[in-house]
């Protein structure tokens, strides 16, 4: 009971800092409720300024968009009146000829215009719409908006007054004719004038300035980028200078004056430039202002209005008083409330503390005799054994696991239990008592009777700065430290094996860091194996553009799986040298089967490398001779065919017959005729050729025969013949299946007579000429079609060579390679040596619908994309890699097969195409090989047959 009273007193003295705490809880809140009664406040004002500022902007862009578009409408439509012939005629009454379309421009404007007149020449008035007699024959010549009219012959808009109102003024020139620039053409100016007050009020009227707080039109104000007041509802204020006014009110001295000119009002009224803001602006109290430009002919106008701030003023002092109000009834509510509840909550407190004081203490201790319990289910629960042990080394505590393991051995020492000696073990934390370190230690012991090994975490309980017991957690480790002693063993074993390899084997990370490399990279780049791991592996690689796709993978340029592929690397070594290697890499995989690092077996092929060069120069070399061996001319080929068109060639380059050569587009057909005339007796007269594709009929027939001048449109002088050129030599009908009938006919004369007359002309010119034609259509079919002459046909078919296609005579192949490539290098300046094995394998089964052609631009196309010696298959346009693969998902598209018969289509054919080579086919469709097995698998594809 004691302790119950003094536990009271001690309650009796936290309520009084309770009481404290309230009073000080009390004040921060009155604090903050003034803070935010004052920030509610200045946010409130700002947003009123702020809409207002809007609804300022909104008016003034409202009433510059109306009167552009109002202007805009009425310039237009002077312009048209000024355009009629009627009012440019002299000597007509004006009356009659202005009349009725004034009174039509003044109904479509009707409430907008204030008038409508013509002035004469002489600057008088000669008609004006409402008519006032009284107005008739006034001078407004000397109107300065009139006089430039008249003197620019422009038109012009300016300011002006009508009967004491501000007015618009909007005067045309009326021209005689279309020629401006004639001083005497102005005949008469149109002159429009509209009330500034009734064009305002009509953009004001719908926006119901009452309700948003402005005044009316009175607030609105027009000024030109001078400062010039064009319209102000003050009439003393029109035509003044804006900045004059304001230096009289608000700056009296020059400096002052001067700073008006850098100030960014001056710098948005002349600019043009929207703005809006809060100032003294007309120089005496303050109000908030807007503007907006408006283009008037030419000229930049300011459209603005202006508001005193007084009239904001009872709104924002309203919302003060009622924020003040409301914050203290707030503030007022809080406090009694809070008053009220403490005194009532204090009777109670003492009784309820004391009654909630013994209740604490029963549950207390239930709680630590639970938590006991449970300590001890908890360390009986473990699979590992649990001992608690003293300071002097004696077990206090064993868990279930500990005793069935070592029998309850509480009251021994601990190293008699665990390691079965007589004295403390040297890892033991024990023997360091004075050390207040409380981190959890891990070591390992070893029981020399039983041949355990035990792994113990022991964390010290420690009080007053002292070492009292600790708790151990036991392991039985033997099989782990088995399994450790077998893997080192292994790893001893497989790092001997890999230092006495004669292949670089090196494991990186992704970044090329060296994680462990062979002792073989001291014999292949003279580093030793420490000094190696010390840098990164791009840092042993040369600039051969060989190491560009291992570089680009590891800067996270390309993808690892080109990496992954066999590729060559050159790197430098110790001393100098640059050695070749071929790397074989391949990724390494945690347990969850990610990416860990790059392990990669290195072998150098620099000698094999050589070898492989100088055989691919030797092959070279010979594939050159074979082809000057089996060349005739500029015709390369050892194909029977060919050898026996050489003779063919041989005997007709003796002669003049005609000859028609025949074959697919690209197989040499020119170099066949040019061959025939070189060879034989012409070599030295002209060879002169055409192609008959390619020109309309009137442009061949001109080509051939030539014309005279004025013969046709375009034929400014005399042109000769193609016939006429090869006179004495030979002549080159290209593509002749392509002429039409009519040049037909004329050849025919031509071949039979030896004479023709130009296009135009009746002069009779009589040629020698031997006729070489050439073409890829059938001419025997073409005759049975109606679209060749027949005795033409038998006119040119006295001699015939039919050039084979590409495709027959495949064994030319290399030679042609050699030759393109022999001439490609000549122009490029590159040194390759030919095609690799695989490239020309491609080549081989390519059908080659282009021929001869088609091979050159191949060549060509792989001697753009090859940088090396040899050109590869990657360096192949893509049509000749896989023009089967096309061919093939073409088909299947029109005939509406599914994608897995497609799919089925093109690997029976690649499997075929390579001869079931399945490590070719992998590395063609870039699958891997369990992808194709699995593929084969599901399309039922074996090697006997689908």
């Amino acid at each position: 009971m004691q302790s119950t009273i003094s536990w009271a007193k001690k309650s009796a003295l936290s309520w009084t800092k309770i009481n404290l705490v309230f009073i000080g809880v009390f004040l921060t809140l009155a604090l903050i409720i003034v803070s935010l009664f004052f920030r509610i406040n200045r946010h409130f004002s700002e947003t009123i300024i702020r809409s207002f500022h809007q609804d300022q902007l909104y008016l003034v862009r409202t009433v510059a968009a109306g009167m552009q578009q109002i202007i805009n409408q009425l310039n237009q439509e002077i312009v048209y009146l000024s355009s009629l012939s009627t009012l440019r005629r002299e000597g007509i009454s004006a009356s009659a000829c202005c009349e009725e379309p004034f009174r039509n421009f003044y109904r479509i404007f009707s409430g907008k215009v204030s008038s409508i007149s013509k002035l004469g020449p002489d600057g008088r008035v000669q008609y004006i719409y409402p008519f006032d007699k009284q107005e008739i024959g006034k001078d407004m010549g000397n109107i300065q908006c009139v006089k430039e009219a008249y003197r620019s012959k422009k038109t012009t808009i300016s300011q002006c007054f009508v009967s004491g109102k501000q007015a618009l003024a909007i005067n045309k020139p009326i021209f005689r004719t279309d020629q401006p620039e004639d001083h005497e053409n102005v005949v008469g100016v149109i002159r429009c004038l509209i009330l500034m007050d009734t064009l305002t009020e009509l953009f004001l009227q719908p926006l119901s300035l009452g309700k948003r707080g402005f005044q009316g039109k009175e607030n609105i104000w027009i000024m030109d980028q001078d400062g010039l007041i064009i319209y102000h509802h003050n009439p003393d204020l029109i035509l003044k200078n804006y900045w004059d006014i304001l230096g009289k009110t608000r700056f009296r001295k020059k400096a002052q004056m001067a700073a008006i000119q850098d100030s960014l009002l001056y710098q948005a009224i002349k600019n043009g430039v929207e703005s809006w803001g809060i100032s003294p602006f007309w120089g005496k109290e303050k109000e908030l202002y807007a503007f907006t430009p408006l283009r008037v002919n030419s000229k930049n106008w300011v459209v603005g209005i202006t508001t005193p701030y007084f009239s904001l003023y009872a709104p924002i002092k309203n919302n003060h008083w009622n924020m003040f109000f409301l914050t203290l009834a707030i503030f007022s509510t809080f406090g009694l409330a809070g008053y009220l509840v403490h005194c009532s909550n204090k009777k109670r407190s003492l009784l309820e503390a004391e009654t909630e004081f013994l209740k604490k203490q029963v549950e207390l201790e239930e709680e630590i005799k639970k938590e006991r319990d449970n300590l001890h289910n908890l360390f009986d629960s473990m699979a590992d054994g649990v001992m608690v042990i003293s300071s002097d080394y004696q077990v206090g505590f064993m868990n279930q696991a500990a005793i069935s393991r070592f029998g309850n051995q509480i009251g021994r020492k601990c190293f008699q239990v665990l390691c079965g000696c007589d004295r403390p073990c040297s890892s033991c934390r024990l023997s360091d008592q004075p050390n207040s370190a409380s981190e959890q230690t891990l070591f390992r012991c070893h029981d020399n009777h039983k041949n355990r090994w035990y792994e113990i975490s022991a964390a010290p309980l420690i009080t007053s700065n002292r070492t009292k017991s600790v708790v151990e957690i036991i392991r039985d480790v033997t099989k782990e430290r088995e399994l450790e002693d077998r893997l080192i063993a292994s790893e001893k074993k497989y790092r001997t094996l890999v230092n006495h390899t004669k292949d670089l084997i090196m494991v990186q990370d992704f970044q090329g860091k060296v994680l462990f490399v062979s002792e073989s990279v001291e014999t292949l780049l003279g580093y030793r194996v420490e000094e190696f791991c010390q840098h990164q592996f791009q840092q042993f690689l040369t600039d051969n553009p060989v190491n560009d796709p291992w570089r680009k993978e590891i800067k996270g340029q390309a993808d690892l799986q080109i990496r992954l592929k066999p590729h060559l690397l050159e790197c430098r070594t110790k001393a100098g040298d640059k050695i070749l290697l071929e790397a074989n890499e391949s990724s390494v995989f945690d347990r969850e089967g990610e990416q860990m690092q790059i392990m990669g077996v290195y072998r150098d092929i620099t000698e094999r490398k050589k070898l492989e060069e100088q055989l691919l120069e030797s092959e070279r070399l010979r594939m050159l001779s074979l082809t000057k061996r089996f060349r005739f001319g500029e015709i390369i080929g050892r194909n029977q065919k060919m050898q026996e068109i050489y003779e063919l060639i041989e005997a007709v380059s003796q002669s003049k017959a005609t000859v028609l050569i025949q074959g697919e587009s690209g197989t040499g057909k020119e170099l066949v005729a040019r061959a025939i005339h070189y060879q034989g007796p012409l070599a030295k007269a002209p060879f002169v050729g055409i192609s008959c594709s390619v020109l309309s009929e009137n442009l061949l027939e001109s080509e051939l025969f030539g014309h005279v001048k004025g013969a046709f449109t375009g034929a400014i002088k005399d042109k000769t013949g193609r016939f006429e050129l090869a006179n004495g030599g030979t002549l080159f009908l290209d593509e002749v299946g392509d002429m039409s009938l009519n040049i037909q006919t004329k050849l025919l004369r031509v071949l039979q007579e030896r004479e023709f007359e130009k296009v135009g002309g009746e002069k009779t010119i009589k040629v020698d000429v031997r006729i070489i034609a050439a073409t890829n259509k059938d001419l025997k079919e073409e005759v049975a079609k109606g679209r060749f002459r027949e005795d033409l046909f038998y006119r040119l078919n006295v001699v015939e060579i039919r050039l084979p296609p590409l495709r027959e005579r495949m064994d030319d192949l290399p030679l042609l390679v050699a030759h393109f490539i022999e001439k490609f290098n000549q122009q490029t300046g590159k040194k390759i040596t030919g095609l690799s094995t695989e490239a020309m394998n491609i080549l081989t089964r390519y059908s080659w619908p282009g021929n001869i052609r088609e091979l050159e631009h191949v060549i060509e196309h792989a001697f753009v994309k090859c940088n090396k010696t040899s050109i590869l298959p990657k360096h192949l346009p893509p049509n000749i890699i896989e023009p089967r693969t096309s061919e093939i998902i073409k088909t299947g598209v029109k005939s509406g097969l599914s994608r897995d018969e497609i799919e089925k289509d093109i690997l029976l054919n690649t499997l075929e195409e390579l001869g079931w080579n399945l490590g070719l086919v992998v590395q063609k469709l870039n699958i891997s090989r369990p992808t194709l097995w699995r593929k084969m698998k599901k399309y039922g594809l074996s090697q006997k047959g689908t």
